[in-house]
């Protein structure tokens, strides 16, 4: 079998002001311009909301980008500040609107750095097994993901089946490196993670399966971070995410452990499942060496009246207690 396709994981803050400073004076961009010189649109409500709320220094030039109407948008200082420096670099601004056809710049140099994540997914789903889990579960793992001043902090938890308690945990912190953005969560939390399961491999509390918060084939590509866990780490996984991605289902009228299929491409790649008689469903996908079937039964042997399965719920409650108690705990 090939090895393993690696990636280098690119640095999308130093690659983003790259971009802001190519715009130049007198000219404007939108943010899904920066987000198709990066490699994919998706990126484009990371770079409203990142301009938003970054450190706004006074040579700053995020005020050179606007929405794709024109309109002016958010800015990190005052509203009216955003227009009084547009129209000292001699851009016209009416109504809060600037015209797009005289003024708008995409004539970006980048290497759209998100494009060989892209072309690592397609490879990396091609390494996806799709397989019966072939003992029976009696330890099920979960892995979640908090941040915090600038930190990742990954917990593991392992969970007993048959005494429903919590067997074990671990957790871990790196700095946050990655944005979130949809499609590319792996990028962002898949180092931090490993560092998790590698510490309960070598402490011998690896799980039978592990749950991830997050999407397996439940994803554009078809392999979200759940299937990066597993292929990469070499262990089952499933995908137990709080919100639909992709793809199509009607969850109209579902009632309490009911399930209902999502559809991606024409195939049923997950089930939404609705928990509990009132609140959202979850959307369950195999993530690696399971099958829809098996992810489904398992998610239903930990769940419990909370609307997610109990091991990710001390998971997630755990690498939040974790990143808010801070690197000297």
């Amino acid at each position: 079998m090939p090895s393993l396709p690696r990636v280098h994981i690119p640095d999308l803050y130093a690659e983003l002001w790259q971009l802001l400073r190519q715009v130049p004076v007198g000219r404007v961009t939108t943010y899904g311009a920066l987000a198709r010189a990066l490699g994919d649109v998706a990126a484009a409500r990371w770079i409203g909301e990142f301009l938003r709320g970054h450190s706004h220094e006074r040579d700053c030039v995020c005020h050179r980008v606007v929405r794709q109407d024109g309109s002016l948008g958010l800015y990190a200082g005052q509203p009216c500040e955003k227009a009084a420096l547009l129209l000292a670099e001699g851009v016209e601004v009416r109504d809060d609107r600037v015209d797009l056809a005289r003024f708008g710049f995409e004539n970006f140099r980048c290497a759209k750095p998100l494009e060989p994540l892209q072309r690592f997914q397609a490879k990396l789903a091609d390494r996806v097994l799709l397989c019966p889990l072939t003992n029976r579960v009696r330890r099920v793992g979960a892995v979640d993901v908090s941040y915090h001043d600038g930190r990742a902090v990954a917990a593991y938890v392992l969970w007993d089946v048959a005494e429903q308690k919590l067997a074990w945990s671990v957790t871990a912190a790196r700095p946050e490196q990655f944005p979130y953005i949809p499609g590319y969560l792996a990028f962002r939390e898949l180092p931090v993670i490993t560092d998790v399961l590698g510490a309960a491999r070598r402490g011998g509390r690896l799980a039978d399966v592990v749950l991830v918060d997050g999407n397996g084939r439940l994803h554009h590509r078809h392999v979200g971070v759940a299937s990066h866990v597993g292929v990469l780490n070499d262990v089952p996984t499933i995908g137990v995410g709080k919100s639909l991605l992709c793809g199509r289902t009607d969850t109209t009228g579902m009632a309490a452990g009911e399930t209902r299929p999502v559809w991606l491409d024409d195939q049923i790649v997950a089930e939404a499942f609705r928990p509990r008689e009132t609140g959202k469903c979850l959307y369950i996908s195999p993530g690696h060496r399971v099958t829809l079937n098996d992810a489904v039964r398992v998610v239903r042997a930990v769940q419990s009246d909370r609307r997610v399965p109990e091991p990710i719920y001390w998971a997630d409650r755990l690498s939040r207690r974790a990143a808010r108690a801070g690197p000297h705990q």
